[in-house]
């Protein structure tokens, strides 16, 4: 969906995740200070790297597509992605 829109507008989308109110880029450095910062309000420890694993978790529960899930998330070797993903998965399914 965000592809056809930049196509139709390039201003309209940003090709950064993770995008200021103002609309530019945040660095890696300030998400984890926001990830820090929200954190000690919630009491919940996470990192920005965790948003990777949930998102490959959840798309292999959803797809059960190994292959594309791989390529997806720039792996060389399906195993590696075997490993990170799919057991986990299978835990979350329970």
């Amino acid at each position: 969906i965000c592809e056809k829109i930049r196509k139709l507008s390039p201003d309209t989308v940003s090709p950064s995740l993770f995008i200021s109110n103002k609309g530019s880029k945040l660095t890696p450095n300030w998400i984890q200070k926001l990830f820090r910062k929200a954190g000690q309000h919630t009491g919940i420890i996470a990192h920005p790297h965790s948003l990777r694993h949930t998102f490959g978790t959840y798309h292999y529960l959803l797809n059960r597509d190994l292959q594309g899930l791989s390529k997806l998330m720039g792996h060389e070797n399906i195993q590696t992605t075997h490993k990170f993903y799919v057991d986990t998965a299978t835990k979350v399914s329970y």
